[in-house]
Parts: C-alpha cells; sequence; structure tokens
C-alpha cells in the first residue's frame, strides 16, 4: 500500500479478508467520489439522482408528517408512491416517472427509513392540543361537585388471538406460516369508571354470551358485573 502498511496488517486491524482490502484498494477512487458525494456505505454505486427534486420533496413532507405537533398516522409504501408521482408531474412534466420499488428502496436506504410494526397508540393526540383540550376541560368544570365528574375507559382482552411470533426452528422457518388465530376477533369489553374523588368505582365486563359457560351458577359471586351484547 502507498503508505508502507502491509495488506495483512490492515486485514487484522480491521476484521476483514486480504481479499478485501485489496478490492478495496483497487476501488478507492471510487469510495472517494461516493464519500464526497454523500451515498451511504450500503449503496455499491453513486450514481447521480434521476429524478433528487421529487426526492426532496417527498422527504420534506415525510419529515412534516412525522414532525412533532403532527397527528401520527401510518404511511404506507402506496402513500410514497401517490406523492412522488404528484411532484413528478409538477417538477418534471412530460417526463415519465414510473414511482417503482427499486426507486423507494434506494430512497428509503438513503434516508434511513424503515417499515416497522406498529402497536398501540402512543402520540395519537399532540401534546400541545393535549393541553389546550386540558385548559379547556377544566374551564367547563368550574364550580361542579367533584363527586359528580366521572372518567370511563374501556379495554379489549381478544382471548382468542395468537401471537404473531413464534421461535421455529431454522431449517423450518422457509415453510412455517401462521394460524387463523391471528385474525381471531372474539373478546371481552373491560369497562373501568371512577370519580374524581375515588369514591366510586365502578368495574364491569361486556361480552357476547348472557351466561357464560365458565360461570354458571356462579355469576352473583363475581366482584364485578357481566353484560351481554
Amino acid at each position: 500500500m502507498h503508505d508502507k502498511i502491509s495488506v495483512d496488517v490492515l486485514a487484522e486491524r480491521y476484521g476483514v479478508t486480504e481479499r478485501a482490502v485489496r478490492k478495496l484498494f483497487t476501488r478507492r477512487e471510487h469510495v472517494w467520489r461516493a464519500e464526497s458525494a454523500g451515498v451511504p456505505h450500503g449503496f455499491r454505486t453513486a450514481r447521480p439522482q434521476r429524478f433528487a427534486l421529487v426526492d426532496a420533496k417527498v422527504l420534506e413532507w415525510f419529515t412534516q408528517a412525522q414532525g412533532p405537533g403532527c397527528t401520527r398516522l401510518p404511511i404506507l409504501l402506496m402513500t410514497l408512491k401517490t406523492r412522488a408521482r404528484l411532484y413528478a408531474s409538477q417538477l418534471y412534466p412530460g417526463r415519465p416517472f414510473t414511482a417503482s420499488n427499486g426507486y423507494f428502496q434506494g430512497f428509503l436506504r438513503l434516508h434511513q427509513v424503515k417499515s416497522i410494526r406498529l402497536h398501540g397508540t402512543g402520540r395519537s393526540t399532540p401534546p400541545v392540543d393535549a393541553q389546550q383540550k386540558k385548559v379547556e376541560m377544566r374551564a367547563k368544570m368550574a364550580g361542579m361537585d367533584p363527586d359528580l365528574v366521572l372518567n370511563m375507559d374501556e379495554a379489549a382482552l381478544f382471548y382468542q388471538l395468537a401471537p404473531p411470533r413464534s421461535y421455529m426452528l431454522e431449517k423450518e422457518a422457509r415453510t412455517m406460516r401462521g394460524t387463523p388465530l391471528q385474525r381471531a376477533k372474539a373478546r371481552l369489553t373491560a369497562v373501568v369508571c371512577v370519580n374524581a374523588t375515588g369514591i366510586f368505582k365502578f368495574i364491569s365486563v361486556i361480552g357476547s354470551a348472557s351466561q357464560p359457560e365458565c360461570f354458571r351458577r356462579q355469576a352473583e359471586f363475581l366482584p364485578l358485573t357481566c353484560y351481554s351484547q
């Protein structure tokens, strides 16, 4: 090498093979150009973007949609494609733009965007809006008896729902499939109600059976009330 360091020393220092060191040295000018152009390390080419303005506009829209103060809704690949076609028709009129999967694979890698499995409803309401709603609600309840201020919430238990993930042998990973129970909708709804002073507390369960078999002749001894619908 030019700095008088042998290939075997570099390979041992960085934990790679000697072949990888030689290949990187041969392509060093290409790597330098890609680095100066801001191409991520995972990219194999440093070709200029054909629709750079579309890329910038889609990224700007995506950043604003996921920014603070906005209600975060799930963004699908189809949503990104529709937005990209709209910007392409405005910025590159008459120029064909297909918004292919390959284009968006590069877009997602370039801007470090990945698809995740959503769970829960965290941050469904922006904090700024929540604080404003609290102030308005306190103003409406001024002078009201705290015993008459009630708060109720509900939660569903999908008792037949199978978990979406599972451990399995590697040799069976490609052939293993899910079960219909992963879409089971049978559920119980728990309703909890309490007033502002904590004197009144009410808990009930809503199900589909008027007389659940598991509670037959024992319903009167339950610490809560069961309803059917």
